[in-house]
Protein backbone atom coordinates (compact mmCIF):
# COMPACT_ATOMS: atom_id res chain seq x y z
CA UNK A 1 0.00 0.00 0.00
CA UNK A 2 2.88 2.50 0.86
CA UNK A 3 4.51 1.72 -2.42
CA UNK A 4 1.55 2.69 -4.45
CA UNK A 5 0.96 5.94 -2.51
CA UNK A 6 4.20 6.66 -3.43
CA UNK A 7 4.00 6.00 -7.12
CA UNK A 8 4.79 9.26 -9.01
CA UNK A 9 1.84 8.28 -11.55
CA UNK A 10 -0.70 7.57 -9.51
CA UNK A 11 -0.28 10.37 -7.31
CA UNK A 12 -0.36 12.33 -10.69
CA UNK A 13 -3.57 10.53 -11.81
CA UNK A 14 -5.10 11.50 -8.03
CA UNK A 15 -4.04 15.50 -8.99
CA UNK A 16 -6.07 15.14 -12.28
CA UNK A 17 -9.07 13.34 -10.95
CA UNK A 18 -8.73 16.30 -8.13
CA UNK A 19 -8.39 18.79 -10.22
CA UNK A 20 -10.89 17.76 -12.82
CA UNK A 21 -8.86 19.70 -15.61
CA UNK A 22 -5.83 18.85 -17.66
CA UNK A 23 -3.04 21.50 -17.80
CA UNK A 24 -3.68 24.71 -19.49
CA UNK A 25 0.03 25.33 -20.66
CA UNK A 26 -0.71 22.90 -24.08
CA UNK A 27 -3.10 25.80 -25.14
CA UNK A 28 -1.49 28.85 -24.45
CA UNK A 29 1.71 27.82 -26.17
CA UNK A 30 -0.32 26.28 -28.87
CA UNK A 31 -1.95 29.30 -29.87
CA UNK A 32 1.44 31.80 -29.59
CA UNK A 33 2.66 29.18 -31.70
CA UNK A 34 0.21 29.33 -34.08
CA UNK A 35 0.38 33.45 -34.17
CA UNK A 36 3.85 33.75 -34.52
CA UNK A 37 3.68 30.99 -36.57
CA UNK A 38 1.06 33.13 -39.14
CA UNK A 39 3.21 36.17 -38.47
CA UNK A 40 6.44 34.92 -39.47
CA UNK A 41 4.94 32.84 -42.62
CA UNK A 42 3.22 36.62 -44.28
CA UNK A 43 6.53 38.42 -43.17
CA UNK A 44 8.68 35.42 -44.36
CA UNK A 45 6.93 35.46 -47.52
CA UNK A 46 7.40 38.63 -48.23
CA UNK A 47 10.61 39.06 -47.81
CA UNK A 48 11.12 35.98 -50.20
CA UNK A 49 9.84 37.52 -52.60
CA UNK A 50 11.79 40.85 -52.35
CA UNK A 51 15.32 39.28 -52.15
CA UNK A 52 14.33 37.29 -55.19
CA UNK A 53 12.32 40.42 -57.23
CA UNK A 54 14.81 43.23 -55.80
CA UNK A 55 17.18 43.49 -58.83
CA UNK A 56 14.23 43.92 -61.38
CA UNK A 57 12.10 45.78 -58.43
CA UNK A 58 14.72 48.11 -57.97
CA UNK A 59 15.34 48.80 -61.79
CA UNK A 60 11.78 48.86 -62.50
CA UNK A 61 11.01 51.90 -59.81
CA UNK A 62 13.96 53.48 -61.85
CA UNK A 63 12.55 53.47 -64.75
CA UNK A 64 9.45 54.86 -63.45
CA UNK A 65 11.05 57.66 -61.16
CA UNK A 66 12.82 58.16 -64.67
CA UNK A 67 9.50 58.96 -66.60
CA UNK A 68 7.82 60.98 -63.99
CA UNK A 69 10.99 63.25 -63.98
CA UNK A 70 11.54 62.83 -59.93
CA UNK A 71 15.31 63.31 -60.39
CA UNK A 72 14.96 66.50 -61.70
CA UNK A 73 13.32 67.65 -58.72
CA UNK A 74 16.05 67.01 -56.45
CA UNK A 75 15.19 63.65 -55.16
CA UNK A 76 17.85 60.29 -55.05
CA UNK A 77 18.37 59.31 -58.58
CA UNK A 78 17.28 55.33 -58.77
CA UNK A 79 18.95 54.00 -61.89
CA UNK A 80 17.66 52.30 -64.78
CA UNK A 81 20.89 50.12 -65.36
CA UNK A 82 20.56 46.51 -64.56
CA UNK A 83 21.78 45.98 -60.70
CA UNK A 84 25.47 44.37 -60.14
CA UNK A 85 25.42 41.19 -59.03
CA UNK A 86 27.42 42.22 -55.94
CA UNK A 87 24.36 44.05 -55.05
CA UNK A 88 21.89 41.11 -55.33
CA UNK A 89 21.46 38.83 -52.55
CA UNK A 90 23.51 36.43 -52.04
CA UNK A 91 23.24 32.36 -52.09
CA UNK A 92 23.30 32.53 -48.04
CA UNK A 93 20.28 35.31 -47.81
CA UNK A 94 18.20 33.25 -50.54
CA UNK A 95 18.94 29.78 -48.72
CA UNK A 96 17.48 31.85 -45.51
CA UNK A 97 14.48 33.27 -47.63
CA UNK A 98 13.50 29.61 -48.84
CA UNK A 99 13.82 27.88 -45.61
CA UNK A 100 12.63 30.48 -43.04
CA UNK A 101 8.53 30.42 -44.08
CA UNK A 102 8.75 26.90 -44.12
CA UNK A 103 10.18 27.03 -40.37
CA UNK A 104 7.36 29.06 -39.78
CA UNK A 105 4.82 27.09 -41.70
CA UNK A 106 5.88 24.04 -39.17
CA UNK A 107 5.21 26.76 -36.32
CA UNK A 108 1.50 26.77 -37.33
CA UNK A 109 1.18 22.57 -37.72
CA UNK A 110 3.48 22.42 -34.21
CA UNK A 111 0.75 24.98 -32.67
CA UNK A 112 -2.35 23.18 -34.13
CA UNK A 113 -1.01 19.77 -32.63
CA UNK A 114 -0.17 21.33 -29.46
CA UNK A 115 -3.76 23.15 -28.74
CA UNK A 116 -5.38 19.32 -29.32
CA UNK A 117 -2.82 17.70 -27.00
CA UNK A 118 -1.27 15.64 -29.36
CA UNK A 119 1.85 14.44 -28.55
CA UNK A 120 3.07 15.14 -32.09
CA UNK A 121 3.20 18.37 -30.83
CA UNK A 122 6.58 18.42 -29.03
CA UNK A 123 8.32 16.82 -31.52
CA UNK A 124 7.33 19.28 -34.21
CA UNK A 125 8.08 22.29 -31.67
CA UNK A 126 11.91 21.15 -31.27
CA UNK A 127 12.10 20.68 -35.24
CA UNK A 128 10.78 23.92 -35.70
CA UNK A 129 13.22 25.00 -32.96
CA UNK A 130 16.31 23.18 -35.05
CA UNK A 131 15.38 24.95 -38.39
CA UNK A 132 14.22 28.26 -37.12
CA UNK A 133 17.52 28.80 -35.15
CA UNK A 134 19.59 27.21 -38.37
CA UNK A 135 18.78 29.09 -40.91
CA UNK A 136 18.38 32.32 -38.76
CA UNK A 137 21.75 31.72 -38.32
CA UNK A 138 22.44 31.35 -41.94
CA UNK A 139 20.69 34.28 -42.41
CA UNK A 140 22.74 36.23 -40.43
CA UNK A 141 25.70 35.02 -42.06
CA UNK A 142 24.13 36.13 -45.49
CA UNK A 143 24.07 39.73 -44.20
CA UNK A 144 27.27 39.68 -43.15
CA UNK A 145 28.56 38.37 -46.56
CA UNK A 146 26.27 40.75 -48.20
CA UNK A 147 27.61 43.83 -46.51
CA UNK A 148 30.91 42.65 -47.31
CA UNK A 149 30.25 42.44 -50.91
CA UNK A 150 28.76 45.86 -51.72
CA UNK A 151 31.70 47.59 -49.58
CA UNK A 152 34.05 45.94 -51.88
CA UNK A 153 31.85 46.70 -55.09
CA UNK A 154 31.82 50.87 -53.69
CA UNK A 155 35.06 50.82 -53.09
CA UNK A 156 36.10 49.44 -56.47
CA UNK A 157 33.07 51.17 -58.48
CA UNK A 158 32.80 54.63 -57.02
CA UNK A 159 30.97 56.24 -59.87
CA UNK A 160 28.81 53.69 -60.60
CA UNK A 161 25.32 54.82 -60.87
CA UNK A 162 24.43 52.38 -58.09
CA UNK A 163 27.16 52.97 -55.99
CA UNK A 164 25.94 56.55 -55.75
CA UNK A 165 22.77 56.08 -55.32
CA UNK A 166 23.16 53.57 -52.19
CA UNK A 167 25.68 56.11 -50.57
CA UNK A 168 23.46 58.76 -50.67
CA UNK A 169 21.00 56.37 -48.83
CA UNK A 170 24.07 55.99 -46.52
CA UNK A 171 25.64 53.03 -47.81
CA UNK A 172 24.82 49.69 -45.78
CA UNK A 173 27.44 50.07 -42.91
CA UNK A 174 24.61 49.73 -40.80
CA UNK A 175 22.62 46.62 -42.31
CA UNK A 176 24.42 43.70 -40.16
CA UNK A 177 24.02 45.55 -36.83
CA UNK A 178 20.10 45.38 -38.00
CA UNK A 179 20.85 41.49 -38.81
CA UNK A 180 22.04 41.25 -35.12
CA UNK A 181 19.48 42.53 -33.59
CA UNK A 182 16.86 40.92 -35.41
CA UNK A 183 18.80 37.80 -35.15
CA UNK A 184 18.26 38.23 -31.72
CA UNK A 185 14.80 38.68 -31.63
CA UNK A 186 13.95 35.73 -33.79
CA UNK A 187 15.86 33.52 -31.83
CA UNK A 188 13.85 34.27 -28.44
CA UNK A 189 10.53 31.71 -29.28
CA UNK A 190 13.08 29.05 -30.71
CA UNK A 191 15.11 28.64 -27.80
CA UNK A 192 11.87 28.63 -25.54
CA UNK A 193 10.91 25.73 -27.37
CA UNK A 194 14.01 23.81 -27.21
CA UNK A 195 14.36 24.81 -23.68
CA UNK A 196 10.46 23.65 -22.72
CA UNK A 197 9.71 20.79 -25.07
CA UNK A 198 13.49 19.85 -24.81
CA UNK A 199 15.13 20.32 -21.33
CA UNK A 200 12.48 20.60 -19.68
CA UNK A 201 10.33 17.49 -21.31
CA UNK A 202 7.24 18.93 -21.44
CA UNK A 203 4.61 16.98 -23.51
CA UNK A 204 1.35 18.17 -24.46
CA UNK A 205 -0.40 14.60 -23.94
CA UNK A 206 0.43 14.76 -20.45
CA UNK A 207 -2.95 15.38 -18.19
CA UNK A 208 -5.70 15.71 -21.15
CA UNK A 209 -7.12 12.34 -20.82
CA UNK A 210 -6.23 8.81 -18.47
CA UNK A 211 -7.74 5.66 -18.90
CA UNK A 212 -8.94 3.88 -16.28
CA UNK A 213 -7.13 0.87 -15.05
CA UNK A 214 -7.57 -2.72 -16.92
CA UNK A 215 -8.83 -4.84 -14.10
Amino acid sequence: MSQFANDPASQAASDFHLSGEPPAWPKVVGIISIVLGSLGTVCGLCIAVFTFAMPAFMQKMGDLQAQGGAGARGGPVIPTIPMPAELSPGVLSTVAAIFWPIGTILLIVAGISTVRRAAGGKILHLGYGVLSLLFTLVGLAGAYQYQTATKGFFSAHPDDPWTKFFMAQGGMGTQFVQAIGMTCVSAIYPIFCLVWFGAMGKRPEAGAALQEPLV
